[in-house]
């Protein structure tokens, strides 16, 4: 089939019975749901001006070394079977590689196998997960990840920057900064808790379920398309707050070897604060700031505390002090999930190492700092950030990594 439009849409796609198929979209998309005739589908041509979705009962195969499934974004289901094959696992002579060519994000799913090579430019992954292994060629292009990476606007900026400017880190009351900085965690967590839970019609382990006027903008906001996948998104971090409250008041860890405690955040911050109605089902309050101005959980978190490269990493980011891989790997979904995993890049790289921020802070009070500085500050994640610390400044250097994300088996 060739078409000037689309072939087939998202709300209503084309479907296809039949083991052959060639489709071909001069100025559209293709969106289509194939079942086949035989034990598989071959495939001589996806091609579209903007994006292809298919989706195939069975495995799907090329039909030569010129088969293409080219789009701007190319998002690809075999419900049972495999995407090209995977022969022996680390011997490349013996897969039966798919021709891709992409602008976009690349999204693939199968039961079984997939194994996938585009010849040159680089290749953003989205969600490639498989049963089995993967295997990915790039003969001339960088692996990108293309979950969650969307540049940030100006507004955006501008909004982390007085987030940051209200930690006041160029105070050099040390001690008072890190208070504030929990207090600005704890306030944000509490209105990003009410923000799902008045979104939702069941909360339960069983029932958990967002409720339909939400869901296309909570799509919007975690970037998943996929409902089910979207609620095992939300209850998740819904649960995670759940916990992190309530490790606020409970009895604090204790350890054998102080500095196993370096990195972790800590239980019993606030043991013995009354939590009183704030999560109480009879309401939001939208106004509420947790404000420890005066009380004995302040003096605690300010006793000892003095201006230091260790104190300013805490008022930063309470993650900072951690030695493992970047923030974007915690808190977002994997790149690949598979068995195991081969990725084939003889001339590129894969994920991306943009060049550091490096700037001083001043110790006197006089420093300034940018709107862009302050959304890297805010932003950093666990590794992210390394400190110099001189008699009048301090150096901070922030990693720009955009890692790759793999789960195996």
């Amino acid at each position: 089939i060739t078409a000037i439009g689309d072939i087939g849409t998202s709300a209503k796609s084309l479907k296809l019975t039949t083991d052959a198929v060639t489709l071909i979209s001069q100025n559209g998309g293709i969106n289509v749901n194939v079942s086949s005739l035989g034990s598989q589908l071959t495939v001589d041509q996806l091609n579209a001006r903007h994006g292809v979705t298919a989706v195939a009962d069975k495995s799907i195969v090329a039909r030569d070394v010129n088969t293409r499934l080219v789009g701007d974004t190319i998002d690809i289901t075999s419900t049972t079977g495999s995407i090209g094959t995977v022969g022996t696992f680390g011997n490349a002579s013996t897969y039966g590689f798919i021709n891709i060519a992409s602008t976009g994000a690349v999204s693939l799913s199968a039961a079984n196998d997939i194994a996938v090579s585009q010849a040159t430019g680089d290749l953003a992954v989205g969600n490639i997960q498989a049963g089995g292994d993967v295997a990915i060629r790039l003969m001339n292009g960088d692996l990108t990840n293309a979950l969650q990476q969307q540049e940030k606007s100006a507004e955006e900026m501008a909004y982390e920057a007085t987030v940051w400017d209200s930690l006041n880190l160029l105070d050099p009351d040390a001690g008072s900064t890190t208070v504030k900085a929990y207090e600005n965690q704890f306030t944000n967590k509490y209105h990003s808790f009410w923000m799902i839970k008045n979104r939702l019609s069941n909360d339960t382990d069983v029932g958990f379920t967002i409720d339909p006027t939400y869901v296309d903008s909570f799509k919007l906001k975690y970037g998943i398309t996929d409902t089910v996948a979207l609620h095992t998104k939300v209850r998740s971090e819904y649960r995670a707050l759940q916990t992190w409250f309530g490790d606020q008041v409970a009895t604090p860890d204790t350890y054998a070897d102080i500095s196993d405690a370096k990195g972790v955040e800590q239980k019993g911050v606030l043991l013995g604060y009354d939590y009183g109605l704030i999560f109480d089902d009879t309401g939001y309050d939208s106004t509420l700031k947790l404000d420890l101005t005066s009380t004995q959980w302040k003096a605690a978190m300010v006793k000892g505390a003095k201006w230091s490269q260790s104190q300013l990493d805490i008022s930063i980011s309470a993650a900072a002090l951690s030695a493992g891989a970047s923030g974007q790997l915690t808190d977002r979904d994997p790149n690949m999930t598979a068995s195991n995993v081969h990725v084939m890049v003889p001339v590129g790289s894969v994920g991306l190492n943009q060049a550091d921020m490096v700037f001083n802070i001043a110790k006197d009070g006089t420093a300034s700092v940018s709107t862009a500085q302050k959304s890297a500050l805010l932003s950093a994640g666990p590794g992210d950030i390394s400190t110099i610390e001189t008699a009048n400044n301090i150096e901070l250097t922030i990693r720009h990594l955009f890692f790759i994300k793999m789960k195996t088996t």
